[in-house]
C-alpha cells in the first residue's frame, strides 16, 4: 500500500506499536498493520501479499506463516480466514490493535512528560528504552 498513514496514524508508528505490544519481528507487524488498514474486510493471501508495504512481494507461504505467528501472539480469535474471502481481523483483533497503538502513545507521552517538555529528548530516551528490551514490561515497572 501506497498510504503511509491510516486514520491519521503513520504507518511506521503502528508497525513499531504492533512489534513491541505483541513481541513479534517487524516483518509479521506488517502484515497486521495491512489488515488493520483493512478494518475487518477479508483478504486473499495473494492480495495481502502484494499490499504489504515491501520492496518485494511476499510468496503464498510466508504469508501464511506470519498469520501463523501473529494468532500466536495475538488473543485466538483476533484473525479470521474463510476460504471464499481470505483473512481478516475480528474485533476482538481490532480492539487489540487499537489497545497497542494506545499504550504506545502513552508510552510516548510519558516519555515527553519526563523529559520536561524537550520532544527530542524524550524521543531518544524511546529509542534507547526500545534497545533495552520490550516497553510494555517496563512501562508496568515504572508506573
Amino acid at each position: 500500500m501506497s498510504n503511509r498513514w491510516i486514520r491519521g496514524v503513520s504507518r511506521d508508528f503502528m508497525r513499531t506499536a504492533f512489534r513491541d505490544f505483541l513481541g513479534v519481528e517487524e516483518s509479521i507487524a506488517d502484515v497486521l498493520v495491512t489488515l488493520y488498514d483493512l478494518a475487518g474486510a477479508p483478504v486473499q493471501p495473494k492480495a495481502l501479499s502484494l499490499m504489504i508495504n515491501s520492496h518485494r512481494p511476499i510468496s503464498r507461504g510466508a504469508i501464511h506463516e506470519r498469520i501463523r505467528v501473529l494468532r500466536q501472539a495475538m488473543e485466538s480469535e483476533s484473525v479470521d480466514f474463510e476460504e471464499a474471502c481470505g483473512y481478516s481481523l475480528t474485533e476482538v483483533g481490532m480492539r487489540e490493535c487499537d489497545q497497542a497503538l494506545a499504550c504506545m502513545s502513552d508510552v510516548l507521552a510519558k516519555a515527553r512528560l519526563r523529559a520536561n517538555g524537550s520532544s527530542r529528548r524524550a524521543m531518544r530516551r524511546y529509542r534507547e528504552a526500545r534497545q533495552r528490551g520490550p516497553l510494555l514490561e517496563r512501562l508496568e515497572e515504572t508506573s
